[in-house]
């Protein structure tokens, strides 16, 4: 799969996977820890939800400041890991009375995920030498690992819920997927440091030369282009979302849940239909 591709792709593939791995039972799980376990009515648990989700789509507009113009993406992208592995630890710490580390690990785990994933998207693209045939097929091999993560997620709250009763441990091995993603990153760091723009040259002079690259015409065309596209997507997303909240809540009160199979199992179902279709 990784043959003809830079030998970061792969360091990049899995420490994407490992992320989505603790990103994704998070989500498979929120709304449902809110309920079982703080006893909060769907207006409050639907609150908290959407300023997380808000949350970690703005501040991506810090982390790409901060990558590209402060810490480089390499080093923004170690420090939204570390902020997402204590975060997953104060939500497997918190409880019924303890409910300040919930907020916390809510906010730190918005933070570490805004700033990490714009900038491990830019780490992708900067692998490749402009204009590369490549470069398409790089990022479809990258998003699998976004999927792969997706899909086991849900499968290991699935089991640890129904074994030991409990979301905390979901959280704690959650807490462990992000340290593995921070090990491999940083394990196949020497792989990636040409990507980082920042240590190469001024950012401000990258970008004086990326706009010298394009026609005025060219570049209002793109801007356009991406305009059109976040008008259509925010719909997309606002419904995507749902799974997370009023569909698990839908599969949690309203569907017949056989033994082995909970509520937070169905956030299987799309990542792993993406897979086959993506392998297809």
């Amino acid at each position: 799969m990784f043959k003809y591709h830079p030998k970061g792709l792969a360091v990049l593939f899995f420490t994407e996977m490992w992320e989505r791995f603790g990103f994704y039972i998070l989500m498979a799980i929120l709304v449902l820890y809110m309920e079982h376990e703080f006893g909060w009515d769907d207006s409050t648990k639907g609150n908290y939800y959407g300023w997380f989700l808000g949350a970690v789509y703005f501040i991506p507009l810090l982390g790409g400041w901060l990558g590209d113009r402060i810490l480089g993406q390499i080093n923004t992208i170690k420090a939204g890991m570390l902020l997402m592995c204590v975060g997953y630890i104060f939500l497997g710490l918190s409880s019924k009375q303890n409910v300040l580390f919930f907020l916390i690990g809510l906010i730190l785990i918005a933070f570490g995920t805004g700033i990490f994933k714009v900038n491990m998207s830019v780490l992708v693209g900067n692998l490749y030498q402009k204009n590369s045939s490549l470069k398409d097929a790089g990022f479809n091999i990258y998003y699998m690992g976004v999927n792969v993560g997706a899909t086991v997620a849900p499968l290991a709250a699935t089991l640890l819920s129904t074994h030991f009763g409990s979301y905390r441990l979901s959280f704690w091995a959650a807490s462990i997927g992000m340290f593995i993603s921070f090990w491999t990153f940083t394990y196949g760091r020497n792989k990636l440091v040409f990507t980082d723009y920042n240590k190469k040259i001024d950012s401000a002079q990258l970008e004086e030369n990326r706009l010298n690259d394009m026609s005025k015409k060219e570049f209002r065309q793109r801007i356009f282009t991406l305009v059109n596209l976040f008008v259509i997507v925010i719909f997309f997303w606002i419904g995507f979302y749902q799974n997370g909240f009023a569909l698990t809540l839908f599969a949690e009160r309203s569907t017949i849940i056989l033994s082995w199979l909970r509520p937070e199992t169905y956030q299987f179902f799309n990542p792993f239909f993406i897979l086959v279709l993506t392998i297809c």
